[in-house]
This record gives C-alpha cells, sequence and structure tokens, in this order.
C-alpha cells in the first residue's frame, strides 16, 4: 500500500473548514504583525547589546561602549562633520526611544537609586533595559542631561511648573549653531524640541523672550515621528495611575519573569499636556496670568536650571531678570 503524506491528502479538510483556518490565519498575523513590529525596536538593541557581551564579556556599565551602541542604530553620528544641532537631535531621539516610563512605585530616581544623579548615564541605561525600574520627565531629562555630557555637551535640566497642577522638566543643551553658542531645549519624554518658524535651532533665551512679548507664534514645537516606547508597570501599583499611564487605547503587553507587565505606548507631547488630568486648570490659570492657554507658556514658571552638580545661579538669574519686566506676569 502507497505511503501519502497527510497534506497530500485531498480529503483532509472540508473546503468549508478550510476558508475558517485561512480566516483564523489571517486574523492571527493581523495581531501578531503589529505588536511584532512595535516591539522591533527593542529586539535591535537586544541584539546589540548580546553582541556587546560577546565581544566584551558581561555588559555592565564599565565595560559597555554606548557610544558603538548609539554608532549601531544611528552611523551618521560618528561623522566628523555632524553639526552639533543634528547630533543633540540624534541623542534626544535615541534616548526617548531607550527609557521606560513606570509606574510610581518602581521609578529609578525614588525607590532603587537614592543618589541617581550620581550614577553615570551607561548604568542608568542598563538599569532600563534590563527593567530594573523607569523614569517620569524628571529622571529622563537627567538621563538625557548625561548622555549629552557623555558626549562632550555642555547641559542641564530645567524644572518648570505652577505649584499644585503640573509640572516638567527637560533638558538643555549648549551647542554651536553658525559661531554662536545657544541653549537648546530638548525633551526626550515627548521627543520633542523648538525651533524658530523658518527650522533654525531656538536660543532657552528667545524662546522666553517671546513668550514673555505673548509672540508664541514664532516658536514652532518639532515633535517626532515615534512608534512608541516601553511602559513598564509593577506589582502593588495603583490601578488609576496605571489606567491613566496606559490610556484609553488597547496596548501591545507582554508579562515577565518577575510579576511585571512590558507595554509598548507611543507618547506625544499632545497627549502628555491635553489629556493631562489637570490640562483644563493649568490652562485657566494661563489665562487667569494673562497669558494663552497654551502648555507653551510652562516655560515661563520656570524655578530651576540645574547643572547636574547645583544649581546653575548664572542662567537662573538671567531668567529671574528676564521676569522682573514690568509686563511679565
Amino acid at each position: 500500500m502507497r505511503n501519502r503524506s497527510f497534506l497530500s491528502k485531498k480529503s483532509w479538510l472540508h473546503p468549508t473548514k478550510k476558508k475558517q483556518v485561512a480566516k483564523i490565519i489571517l486574523f492571527s498575523l493581523l495581531i501578531l504583525v503589529p505588536a511584532g513590529w512595535l516591539f522591533n525596536q527593542d529586539a535591535i538593541q537586544s541584539k546589540i547589546l548580546s553582541n556587546l557581551r560577546q565581544e566584551n564579556g558581561p555588559a555592565d556599565s564599565s565595560e559597555i561602549s554606548l557610544k558603538k551602541i548609539i554608532a549601531q542604530q544611528y552611523p551618521i553620528i560618528e561623522n566628523p562633520d555632524i553639526s552639533d544641532w543634528r547630533k543633540v537631535e540624534i541623542l534626544r531621539r535615541w534616548a526617548y526611544g531607550n527609557i521606560k516610563v513606570s509606574t510610581t512605585n518602581c521609578l529609578l530616581e525614588k525607590v532603587y537609586y537614592s543618589d541617581f544623579n550620581n550614577k553615570s548615564v551607561t548604568e542608568v541605561y542598563l538599569a532600563l533595559k534590563n527593567n530594573v525600574g523607569g523614569v517620569w520627565c524628571g529622571g529622563t531629562s537627567v538621563f538625557l542631561a548625561k548622555l549629552y555630557r557623555y558626549y562632550g555637551f555642555e547641559a542641564y535640566t530645567v524644572n518648570m511648573g505652577i505649584n499644585g497642577l503640573w509640572s516638567h522638566v527637560v533638558t538643555l543643551v549648549a551647542i554651536n549653531h553658525e559661531g554662536k553658542k545657544l541653549l537648546s531645549i530638548q525633551d526626550a519624554y515627548t521627543d520633542v524640541t523648538y525651533t524658530h518658524q523658518n527650522g533654525s535651532p531656538l536660543d532657552f533665551f528667545d524662546l522666553i523672550h517671546f513668550l514673555h512679548q505673548r509672540q508664541s507664534q514664532k516658536i514652532k514645537t518639532i515633535q517626532a515621528f515615534n512608534i512608541g516606547r516601553y511602559l513598564l508597570i509593577c506589582p502593588g501599583a495603583d490601578k488609576k495611575e496605571i489606567d491613566a499611564l496606559k490610556g484609553k487605547e488597547v496596548l501591545p503587553c507582554e508579562s515577565l519573569p518577575t510579576g511585571r507587565e512590558l507595554c509598548r505606548k507611543r507618547h506625544t507631547l499632545e497627549y502628555f499636556t491635553n489629556l493631562a488630568p489637570t490640562a483644563t486648570k493649568v490652562k485657566q490659570r494661563l489665562k487667569q496670568d494673562g497669558y494663552e492657554p497654551d502648555f507653551l507658556y510652562i516655560f515661563l514658571y520656570t524655578f530651576s536650571i540645574h547643572d547636574g552638580v547645583r544649581e546653575s545661579k548664572d542662567l537662573l538669574n538671567r531668567f529671574k531678570a528676564m521676569a522682573k519686566a514690568p509686563d511679565f506676569k
């Protein structure tokens, strides 16, 4: 008797069932392919990290070359002719994709590292990579400032906000542009920077001047396109906080052996501001103080400019001097 393979039998599946199977396969692909695409960036990073481990042994903070990791993703950054402006933008985008936002109970700077500010940029990178914890805007701004200093730039964190309503922290980096030193605002938490309307880099104090003059139309907000980054949800986190971090959309998530959950989410400036629980109250306060109900004016409520070791009195005093202008609210 001739042996016939299972797949060669014509009668192995009824035509109706074939259609049902085809639909199931198609539905599975529609679910799995986008999820796989979203997690692809992390797979790339894992491969780079694995290669470095093979070359250099265990990937601890003293052995990993962070510049090599970044260069494999953005080769142009090693070009000696690259401008400061282009380089700091690349580093901000890389930082955006490699931080993890987390629930409050596992924020790196609050739970694990009492001396978070003293950790090297590589130590913070590895802690994020290994799901030790996550960050919010404060930790993100410190991480990006450390990264800029790692590349030889002068960098600061700028803390602003309206007491009891809303606060935010961004990074300030000194660049040379057309023979002038500028302090460029780079926000890796929302993947945003600010320029003149013609696209040229905007100095922090020019931005403050424009806002002071109620000329926000002269400021261009550059929101980079991003496919998302990770959200780390730790056991015991408050449900309301989890719901606020996740938002209303259904996120691709995976469970970790530690009991934590890792989700992928696109985090934009619009989501961070307009959908914030206190957004309406912040806008009302801005109008009350004589400004447009635009979160951009929060920069006028700056109260700290830190160089990583101490407050930068020179920069903060310069800001405060502008704040003393007669019509400044």
